[in-house]
C-alpha cells in the first residue's frame, strides 16, 4: 500500500472496512476493532488521520505498534496484521491492515465479563449475534505474537 492508496482510503472516508484514529484507543477497544475486522471483511486502520479525514500525522509509530501488540493479547485467535508507516510531506501515518480472519470468531477477552466475538458494520463495531458467522465459542488456546518483521505482518 502506498501514499496514493491512502490518500484514496481517505478520501472515500471511514467505512465497513476503514477507520480513522488519530491515535490508538484503550487497549480493550483496539481490540474490539481489530477482531470486528477479522470477524467480517477485514479492513485497515489508519493512524494519525482525524474522523473528517484530515491528516494528523503519528510522532512516534512504536508507541502505536505497541498498542497494537497489547490490544491483540485479547483477542483469540490472534488475528494476522500487516503494520507499516508511511511518510509523505514529512508526515507520519500508521497503517494497519486487518485480514479477513479464517479462524473465525475472533474473541475479545474483557476484563468484564465473558469474551466477546464483535462484527463490523458499516463504519460500527457490534457484538456478533448468535445467529452471525461469528457466533460459536471458541476455548482459549496459546498466545501468538501475529506482528513480525517483514512478510505479511511486516513493519515500516
Amino acid at each position: 500500500m502506498d501514499w496514493k492508496v491512502i490518500e484514496g482510503l481517505i478520501a472515500t472516508g471511514e467505512g465497513s472496512e476503514v477507520e480513522f484514529k488519530v491515535r490508538p484507543p484503550g487497549h480493550f477497544k483496539l481490540a474490539r476493532l481489530i477482531s470486528a475486522f477479522a470477524n467480517t471483511r477485514g479492513g485497515t486502520i489508519i493512524f494519525g488521520v482525524e474522523d473528517d479525514g484530515t491528516l494528523f500525522g503519528v510522532e512516534a509509530p512504536h508507541e502505536v505498534e505497541l498498542a497494537l501488540q497489547r490490544a491483540l493479547e485479547l483477542i483469540q485467535p490472534p488475528p494476522c496484521l500487516r503494520v507499516r508507516t508511511l511518510e509523505a510531506n514529512g508526515v507520519r501515518v500508521v497503517i494497519c491492515e486487518v485480514t479477513r480472519g479464517r479462524d473465525k470468531p475472533y474473541r475479545v477477552e474483557s476484563p468484564q465479563g465473558p469474551a466477546r466475538t464483535y462484527v463490523r458494520a458499516g463504519s460500527a463495531v457490534h457484538v456478533g449475534c448468535r445467529r452471525g458467522r461469528a457466533s460459536s465459542r471458541r476455548p482459549p488456546g496459546p498466545r501468538a505474537s501475529p506482528l513480525r518483521p517483514g512478510g505479511a505482518s511486516g513493519s515500516r
